[in-house]
C-alpha cells in the first residue's frame, strides 16, 4: 500500500522533505507545565501519549474521546470548519479560553484536531504560552498515506457532508 501510494504522490510533484534532525531548545526554566501537537494524523500520536506519559509523569492525552469530552475538551468537526472557514472569531476565542482555562499542570496532548481548530493562534494570545511546548510530528508521506488508505478514513458517507459548504 505504501509504494502504491508513493506512486500516486509522484504524479504531484511530491519531493520527500530532507530529513532535519530535531533540535531541542532549553529555556532554563525545566520542563514545560503543557505540551501539545502539531501534526496531520496518522503520525504516532497514541505512542507519544504513553510515551510522554510513562516518562515525564504528567497527565497525556491522545484523543479525549468519551461522549461529554466532545464540544468541551475534544474539538469537534464544527469547530474545524468555523475556524478554517471564519478564523479566530469570537465563539472559537471563547472557545479555547475555557478550554486552556480548564487545563491542569503538568498536562500533554496529542491529537489532530489542536491544529486544524487554532491552537497556535489560541496560545499566543493565552496565558500559558510561556508555559508551553509544542512538539510538530512529521511522518513519510506515502506511510501516511497507506496508514489513511488501511483505516478508509477517506470513505466514510460523513465526511463530505462534515466538510462541504452548505
Amino acid at each position: 500500500m505504501a509504494r502504491h501510494c508513493a506512486a500516486e504522490i509522484l504524479k504531484f510533484g511530491y519531493q520527500k522533505p530532507e530529513i532535519v534532525p530535531a533540535t531541542a531548545t532549553v529555556s532554563g526554566k525545566g520542563q514545560s507545565d503543557f505540551i501539545f501537537t502539531l501534526f496531520a494524523g496518522r503520525t504516532g500520536t497514541a505512542w507519544l501519549a504513553q510515551f510522554l506519559g510513562d516518562n515525564l509523569s504528567v497527565i497525556s492525552v491522545h484523543e479525549p474521546l468519551g461522549v461529554l469530552n466532545f464540544g468541551t475538551q475534544m474539538r469537534e468537526i464544527s469547530h474545524m470548519r468555523r475556524f478554517n472557514t471564519l478564523g479566530m472569531d469570537g465563539k472559537m476565542q471563547a472557545f479555547w479560553q475555557n478550554n486552556l482555562a480548564a487545563l491542569h499542570p503538568p498536562y500533554a496532548e496529542s491529537n489532530h484536531t489542536l491544529g486544524k481548530c487554532g491552537l497556535i493562534e489560541a496560545l499566543a494570545n493565552s496565558g500559558i504560552a510561556d508555559r508551553s511546548s509544542v512538539i510538530i510530528l512529521r511522518r513519510d508521506l506515502a506511510k501516511q498515506c497507506a496508514s489513511y488508505a488501511g483505516r478508509i478514513d477517506f470513505q466514510n458517507i460523513t465526511i463530505p457532508r462534515q466538510w462541504c459548504r452548505t
